[in-house]
């Protein structure tokens, strides 16, 4: 994977959580917890699961919900799946 391709990607998943948290640029962090700093409940990150499944012709198991509590454990998680 091409650093230019990884950087497409985390641009594309940045995208879906700003929409989809209805959050601010620059309040997005690597590292801001979704729950904690952008008040995210079940219902809007089921909303990105379903965007980041759709977009990347993935399928998030349930056991990888846990995990997803940041821009960069998303990007993980998206490129595990992503790259198999």
């Amino acid at each position: 994977m091409t650093t230019a391709f990884t950087r497409q990607r985390v641009e594309a998943i940045r995208e879906i959580l700003l929409e989809h948290l209805e959050v601010d640029a620059a309040e997005l962090t690597d590292h801001s917890n979704f729950k904690e700093d952008h008040e995210a409940d079940s219902l809007r990150m089921m909303d990105v699961i379903a965007a980041l499944e759709t977009k990347f012709g993935i399928e998030i198991d349930e056991a990888q919900y846990v995990r997803m509590v940041d821009l960069n454990s998303v990007c993980e998680i998206v490129s595990e799946l992503a790259d198999r």
